[in-house]
This record gives C-alpha cells, sequence and structure tokens, in this order.
C-alpha cells in the first residue's frame, strides 16, 4: 500500500511509488509468528507479529526506509521454534523524485474560420475545440507523462513527441475565459512544476450591431465638403463617416472594406456610436465601393452594411505608390518599424510598390512631414529610397505619390510615421531580492540559495523613473522571459516554468520602444528543489457562539466567546499517527479533532485579553511541519461602562429652526440627535442609535462629550422612539437611555376663509364689497 499523495492505494505488482516505507500486508501466518520483510538482498527492512488469525501487516522502518530504485521485496515468518518460512516475494520501483523538466505551453490553435491560426495569450477564439501545444525541456521517462489543467483541474494526458506536446480540448462554452497550465507527472505520483498560465476566451457568438455609412469628407480645394454616396472627389485620402447601432463591446472593431477587400478598421471613440476611417492610395479615374461591418477578436462577423459609392478624379498620375515598410539596420533591433513606431536609425530606407509599372517620364516622388525629399529609385514596381539626417526625439510623417510626366502628382499614399530615438536609457536596474511564496519556507531567497517555490516572484528598483514607452526587460539564464510590472522606482516579475535541481540566473535592464537598452543589472542566482514540501495547515476562521453577535470572528477581530472554536483544514489527510497541533500564544494547548482535512478546536479562555493562535501538523515521530498564520482575536466580556443620554434634535428645516426637546413635533424629516456621554468611550466601542427598537447606525463624535447622529427618511404623520447606549465590538452593551420622542408633520395648515371686512369710520360704516 501506497500511503504518499499525490497517488495513494494499493500497488500492484512491478508498479511505482513515491512511498519509502510502503505497507506490505498479508494472511496465513502462524498466529503469533514473527514476520519479517526483506529487500532484493535480504537485508532486513522491518519486522512484524502476525495476529490471532494468522493476518499481517509489515513496513520498512524509518532507519530503513528505501531508496530510489527496483526491488523485490521479500517476506518471511518465524515459528516459535525458530523455523523461518521460504520468502513470498513482490516486485516493486520506488521513486520519490518529482520530474526535473520544465514545461511550457507555447500556444493554442483555433482551426474555425473566418479567423484560424494562434490564439495569443489572453486572446479571443470562436473554436470551441482548440488544441494546446508546448513543448518541455527535455524528453520523458518512460513513467513520466504530461498532463494538461483548465482553471486548475487535470482535463487529460498530451500527446508527446520527442519535447513537443498537444492536447485536443473540447467542449468550451460561449462567453467563457479559460486558464490552462501543464506540467510533468511520473506514475509514482510525483509532480513537477507547473507551466506558465495561458489564457483564452471563447466568444462564437456573431455581433448583432449594423453599420451604416452616411458621407465621405473631401478636404481637397477646390471643394471640402461631406458628400453623399455616389459622389466623385479629388481627395485621395476621403474621411468615411458612419455610425453602428450599438456600442462596441472591447473586442469588437468595425472594419472597412473597398471592392470587397479589407482595407482598415475605423476609429471610434469609446462608448460612442459614430465612426470615421480615412483611406488613401486611391486610383485616379477609379470608381470605388465601399462597405463596413461589426468583427470580434474571434473572427465572427455581422452583417455587411449599405454600399457607399465614391468615385476619385485628379489631373496627376492614375497610377498610385504605397509605402510597404520603413527598415532600420542600426543595432541592436533591426528590421522593419511598424508603422507610428520607434526606431534608433537615424537614416531610414523606405520601401514601396506601385499598382502598375511607371509610364515614361513618371517619377515616384517622397514625402516628409508634406515636403517634398526627392525621387526614389525604382525597379519594376518595386521603390525604395535612402532618407538620412534625422533628428533624435521627434516623429516624421512620410507619403509617396506617382508625378505625371508634366509633374503633376496623383494620389498620395497613406501616410507611414516614425519616431527617432537612438538615446539608451540611462537608469540603473538592480535586482533586490527573489522572493519564495510556497511553504513550508517562505520569504527572500539569498542570492545562491536554495527554493521550492516554481514560480519565484523577483524584485528589484531603478535608479529613476521610467520614460513614456520603457520597460524592464527579465532575463533567465541570459534569455528574455518577460516584462516586469513597474510601480515608480520599484518592479517585480512572477517567473515559472522552473524545473526541479537547477540553477538559474537573472538580470534586468531597461528597454526603450526604439530597442535601445540600459546597462545590465547585478546577477541573481538561485537553485530549485522541489522534493520533500512538508504538509501544511491554515486557521479558516474562529467562530463564536454567545449572544448577541455570533458568527465568524475576523482576524484580529473581538469576541464574548470565552470558549471559542477554530475551524482549519490541512492540505491533506493525515497518515497514521499525524495529529494537527493548536498552539495559543506560541504555546500547546491541545490537538484538533480532524475529519478528512478539515478540522477544529474548542478553546477555554479564563480571562479578558488578547489571544493568538497557531496550527502545525505533527507526524508520528514527532517531527513537526511549518506552522500556519497567525489568527489572532481578543477576549471582552465586560459591558461599556460608559452611558449615553439623547439631549435634544437639531431641526434645520424652515419654517421653525433650532433645538427641541423629547415630545415635540417638527417637520424635518431628516433631524440630527444630540448626544451626551458620561464616562469614556473605548477604541472599541461605539455609540449606538436605535429607532424603535431596531438599531439604525452609530453616532458621530463631534467633540468631548458631545456625539450626533442624523436620521433620515422620516415618514409624516409618525411618532419615533429613540434610545441609545455604548456597545463594544465583542457586542457586550452598556444601559440603555431613556427613550426620546418626536413625531414628524409635514402637513400644511388648513387654507383660512375672509367672511368680511368693516368699516368702522365716519361717516359712511358697514361691511364693505370686493
Amino acid at each position: 500500500v501506497d500511503n504518499v499523495e499525490y497517488v495513494t492505494g494499493v500497488l500492484a505488482e512491478g508498479d511505482y511509488t513515491n512511498d519509502r516505507t510502503p505497507t506490505v500486508n498479508g494472511t496465513g501466518a502462524e498466529p503469533g509468528a514473527l514476520i519479517t520483510l526483506k529487500d532484493t538482498d535480504g537485508n532486513v527492512l522491518g519486522t512484524a507479529t502476525a495476529d490471532s488469525t494468522g493476518a499481517w501487516s509489515v513496513e520498512p522502518t524509518v532507519a530503513n526506509q528505501l531508496a530510489d530504485g527496483a526491488y523485490t521485496l521479500q517476506v518471511t515468518q518465524t515459528d516459535a521454534a525458530g523455523n523461518e518460512s521460504v520468502p513470498v516475494t513482490f516486485d516493486l520501483n520506488v521513486d520519490a523524485t518529482a520530474p526535473t523538466q520544465s514545461t511550457v505551453i507555447s500556444g493554442v490553435a483555433d482551426d474555425v474560420a473566418p479567423v484560424v491560426g494562434n490564439v495569443d495569450n489572453n486572446g479571443y477564439t470562436n473554436d470551441q475545440s482548440p488544441t494546446i501545444s508546448g513543448t518541455i525541456s527535455a524528453a520523458l521517462a518512460s513513467n513520466e507523462k504530461v498532463v494538461v489543467l483548465r482553471d486548475g483541474v487535470v482535463i487529460g494526458e498530451a500527446t508527446v513527441n520527442g519535447t513537443d506536446w498537444t492536447y485536443a480540448d473540447s467542449g468550451l462554452s460561449d462567453g467563457t475565459q479559460y486558464q490552462y497550465t501543464a506540467r510533468v507527472e511520473d506514475t509514482a505520483g510525483n509532480r513537477g512544476g507547473d507551466s506558465n498560465s495561458y489564457v483564452i476566451n471563447v466568444d462564437s457568438s456573431v455581433p448583432t450591431q449594423t453599420v451604416e455609412i452616411l458621407t465621405a469628407t473631401d478636404n481637397v480645394d477646390p471643394v471640402q465638403a461631406d458628400l453623399p454616396s455616389g459622389s466623385t472627389t479629388n481627395d485621395s485620402t476621403p474621411t468615411l463617416n458612419g455610425t453602428v447601432s450599438a456600442e462596441l463591446a472591447a473586442n469588437e472593431v468595425i472594419a472597412v472594406y473597398r471592392d470587397g477587400v479589407k482595407v482598415g478598421t475605423a476609429t471610434i471613440a469609446s462608448g460612442s456610436t459614430s465612426w470615421t476611417y480615412t483611406d488613401g492610395g486611391l486610383s485616379n479615374g477609379a470608381s470605388y465601393t465601399y462597405t463596413a461591418r461589426v468583427e470580434d477578436a474571434s473572427g465572427q462577423q455581422g452583417s455587411v452594411s449599405n454600399d457607399f459609392a465614391l468615385s476619385f478624379v485628379t489631373d496627376g498620375s492614375s497610377n498610385t505608390a504605397t509605402i510597404d515598410a520603413i527598415v532600420d539596420d542600426v543595432a541592436p533591433v533591426e528590421g522593419t518599424v511598424a508603422n507610428n513606431g520607434y526606431t534608433n536609425d537615424l537614416d531610414p530606407l523606405l520601401q514601396g510598390s506601385l499598382a502598375t509599372a511607371l509610364a515614361t517620364g513618371e517619377t515616384v516622388v517622397v514625402y516628409r512631414d508634406g515636403v517634398e525629399l526627392g525621387t526614389a529609385t525604382v525597379s519594376g514596381t518595386s521603390w525604395s529610397y535612402q532618407d538620412s539626417g534625422l533628428v533624435t526625439g521627434e516623429d516624421y510623417s512620410y507619403t509617396v505619390a506617382v508625378k505625371s510626366a508634366a509633374g503633376i502628382a496623383g494620389a498620395e499614399s497613406t501616410a507611414y510615421v516614425i519616431n527617432t530615438d537612438n538615446v539608451a536609457p540611462g537608469q540603473t536596474v538592480t535586482i533586490s531580492e527573489v522572493v519564495d511564496n510556497k511553504d513550508p519556507v517562505t520569504g527572500v531567497i539569498s542570492n545562491g540559495g536554495v527554493t521550492n517555490d516554481d514560480t519565484p516572484e523577483i524584485k528589484g528598483t531603478l535608479s529613476e523613473v521610467l520614460a513614456a514607452g520603457e520597460v524592464v526587460v527579465v532575463y533567465r539564464n541570459g534569455v528574455s522571459i518577460g516584462e516586469a510590472t513597474v510601480t515608480g522606482t520599484a518592479w517585480t516579475f512572477a517567473d515559472a516554468s522552473l524545473g526541479s535541481g537547477e540553477t538559474y540566473t537573472y538580470t534586468a535592464q531597461v528597454k526603450d520602444l526604439a530597442g535601445n537598452t540600459s546597462s545590465l543589472s547585478n546577477d541573481y542566482s538561485i537553485v530549485t528543489n522541489f522534493d520533500g514540501a512538508s504538509q501544511t495547515t491554515n486557521i479558516l476562521r474562529i467562530v463564536d457562539n454567545v449572544d448577541p453577535t455570533q458568527g465568524v470572528v475576523s482576524n484580529n477581530g473581538f469576541t464574548n466567546d470565552t470558549t471559542p472554536t477554530l475551524e482549519g483544514s490541512i492540505g491533506s489527510a493525515l497518515n497514521t499517527g499525524d495529529v494537527v497541533v493548536i498552539k495559543r500564544d506560541g504555546t500547546e494547548i491541545g490537538t484538533a479533532t480532524v475529519t478528512g482535512t478539515s478540522w477544529t478546536y474548542t478553546d477555554s479562555l479564563s480571562a479578558d485579553g488578547s489571544y493568538s493562535y497557531t496550527a502545525v501538523v505533527r507526524n508520528n515521530v514527532g517531527v513537526e511541519g511549518a506552522p500556519s498564520s497567525a489568527y489572532a482575536i481578543t477576549l471582552d466580556t465586560v459591558a461599556p461602562e460608559a452611558t449615553a443620554v439623547i439631549v435634544d434634535y437639531t431641526d434645520d428645516y424652515a419654517p421653525q429652526t433650532g433645538n427641541y426637546g423629547t415630545g415635540t413635533t417638527t417637520n424635518d424629516t431628516s433631524p440630527s440627535l444630540n448626544i451626551s456621554v458620561t464616562g469614556t468611550v473605548a477604541t472599541n466601542e461605539v455609540v449606538a442609535v436605535y429607532r424603535d427598537g431596531v438599531k439604525i447606525g452609530n453616532a458621530t463624535h463631534i467633540s468631548g462629550s458631545t456625539y450626533q447622529f442624523a436620521d433620515n427618511s422620516l415618514v409624516n404623520g409618525t411618532t419615533y422612539s429613540y434610545t441609545t447606549r455604548v456597545e463594544d465590538a465583542a457586542g457586550n452593551k452598556g444601559s440603555e437611555s431613556a427613550a426620546f420622542t418626536l413625531t414628524v408633520d409635514t402637513t400644511a395648515a388648513s387654507q383660512l376663509v375672509i367672511t368680511e371686512v368693516v368699516d368702522n369710520v365716519e361717516y359712511v360704516t358697514g361691511v364693505l364689497a370686493e
């Protein structure tokens, strides 16, 4: 029997196990016979005595535990006369060493149209049966496999070819995010380190919004205006204007098509339903039909908009030129500079193409920031132009056009913008520590130290804050593994996919958008060892079962229960003889009652005060594992001594305002109660206010012994009775004040009636008319 996680239970002949002291059970012995367990060479590993039925159970002692390797275990019985039987044998392979390979998830494949291929990490897909693929750092042993986990649960075993592996998932739900990880496991139950996480979002629902193209804006003289469909323009970069029936989701865009070919995505502000798109590269004398529709990141496409027809006519050449790339050939980052990207090359090379070969006398002219630079070198339908003399720290916008033999430029291309920066970042990068967050020993790993954490956190500092676009790049053994999270001059990076028994050296440096890098940081090395991690335990909650406040006492909270109940969990079920030990203020007070991986313990406290609890697993030879985090409570069984009384209330609603005593009537539906306290309100005490016997809140301290509580939403025609008292955090309550009553009356007085007006002055007296 294998009793060591993660694979336990009865072993078959020839099985693998990570239990160095497996239990061998049997029957058929003479009652009271000495049972002897021996290894392949006959060395005694342990002994036992058969019971009255001839049943027996024997295992290697701690001193004779099995090393990794293949064994033929032998068991004999010796009777009272000293006669030893012929041995019975059992073949077994011991392997208690975790796999050393690191595992990487390199991609998730989508093979469902309209968008197929690799799904980016945190990307979107409409494929509900994607294929996950990755690598391992070394080939598997015969008893090892790669398992794949979805949202932390093993879903299957990958197909492995050398150091490459794949796994076909299925049954994913639309509108759900999934997180994949993988690791190497062996048949003995040992686990290698977890891979990097790879997140995908499943979206197989077609966008429901409808799109409409309204007008096209012409910004070129002699006529500048918003044009309807069917118009003619001399603007080679017209702007389409349109609307969408509802706001776009975060993963949706409005795709614009020209003559059925997608040419780009529209610009739309967050939360808006109006959009624009500026086209380019139109040909003189050509007519175009535009459409648009909503598309999401999974490739799902909404309904197509109305057709919008536009003709482009100019006196220039009908041929068009396009800028395909701007090339940087200055280290450290060489190659094509993305449109709106950064470069440290102040003499970049522009490259592009023509719709057709040039006619006699035509040229390709290049513009920088709207100013003509010169003519490009043309070969067939390709052209190039070598620029020079750019200044660092600037942005430059390039366009091209074909000039006719008469020198008139045709349609100008879409702009291609670059930003120059050839100054290396000046910050000094320091790796200050590498942190182990995995029990039983957590905290800073010394430079060159050992850790069992396969996802350590690297932390460091910068001599000054990053400029816009700069990042901190982290390297493991000289290979870039990602970008750090930076806050001010501090940065952190969580690594993953480490293998056991390896040495890793970390460095870091600052990189800007142009690829310029700062000097490299100091080296910081760690050694990994994932074998032999101790069992862990946690105190989940402490429960108060005494009125007036029952339930969970928060960590560092208050209670009036002198017999609080601790509840907790352990990482895996206890082995025979193991116990969960409870300690109060560092002193052992008893052992918990354990059921599976849950435990409880009821304490008995004799005096008010603060107490700190921890729990730890102790094995059958008295060795303790890593202690739990502390859980502190304060026992308080004494009611507050301070007393409170409601003095009056403040009415600030015209026409009558001021302070009024109990039993009065007010038209203020939000009166403020004025409370006086005799004695001192402690830091864990409050002045509680009750309305008609129900607590409605705590009064605010104004100054000295004065407190105030603002009530609200009182109902016309209702009399309310208020009381107050001091209560503490443990639920103990001081003496209740006398009742204070007020009546709310917001109904205006009834209207008067004038019966007559009388004149009493001679010479004409009597009743006057209106």
